[in-house]
């Protein structure tokens, strides 16, 4: 008769426990909601190997436990996935030299300016590129500089041309200076075609050079050959036409 009682007692504890709310850190879920949540996290969750027993011992202690939930709260979901990639082949790393290097020349980046000349950090139109296009650019321009190394007023002329103010009118006085010149050279071009001197192949060069000697001089002196004494003799010899 005990016995009977007993197993009716049971029975009546495994029906009730369908329906008696299940506790699980002060936190009250039916048993169908829990069911629900096991059966959806099937291929997902269920990744403990096997079941568990009462009677087996933790394989961690505590504080293992807590490194555990530490190591979950520094690492970034970056950092997982750079943790799930394949380790590279020892062939393929860099030796122990040049990684040394690498770690002095990464020290020594961070100690300059990483902001230095921030104002020329911008993107024309809001075009992201590439970082192999960024290289690309960046070697071309070096590859200028280095170029204009051979010619320093040419990188005088850009720097001024940046700066603007007192520094660039300078140059661009410079400049229509140039451009002023150019113009009489272009403006007595054609006269130098037709009246410009020629040398005469009846006359030593000497003597024709010592002619050219004393018209300079009369020019330096005088302005002009109008009232030379030699050219008389100029034209004897057809120095000038």
């Amino acid at each position: 008769m005990v016995s009977l009682q007993k197993a009716r007692s049971d029975l009546l504890k495994i029906v009730g426990s369908e329906y008696t709310p299940i506790v699980i850190a002060g936190k009250e879920i039916d048993p169908s909601q829990a069911a629900r949540e096991v059966s959806s996290g099937y291929g997902v969750n269920d990744w403990i190997p096997g079941p568990i027993h009462d009677s087996s011992p933790i394989p961690l202690n505590d504080l293992e436990v807590v490194q555990l939930y530490e190591i979950n709260r520094q690492i970034s979901s970056l950092d997982d996935v750079e943790l799930g990639d394949e380790l590279p082949q020892l062939d393929g790393l860099p030796s122990e030299e040049l990684f040394c290097e690498w770690i002095d020349e990464f020290v020594e980046l961070k100690k300059s300016d990483l902001n230095y000349r921030r104002d020329l950090w911008f993107i024309p139109n809001n075009e992201v590129t590439t970082l192999d296009d960024l290289y690309s650019e960046v070697s071309d321009q070096v590859s200028f500089i280095e170029k204009m190394e051979g010619a320093p007023w040419k990188l005088a002329v850009i720097q001024a041309g940046m700066e603007l103010g007192a520094t660039a009118d300078v140059w661009k006085l410079l400049c229509d200076n140039i451009a002023t010149v150019r113009k009489q050279a272009q403006d007595a071009a054609k006269a130098i075609f037709e009246h410009g001197p020629k040398l005469s192949d009846l006359t030593p060069l000497e003597d024709q050079f010592q002619i050219l000697v004393k018209i300079e001089q009369n020019f330096r002196t005088k302005g002009g050959i109008s009232w030379c004494p030699t050219s008389a003799c100029v034209r004897q010899i057809g120095v000038l036409d």
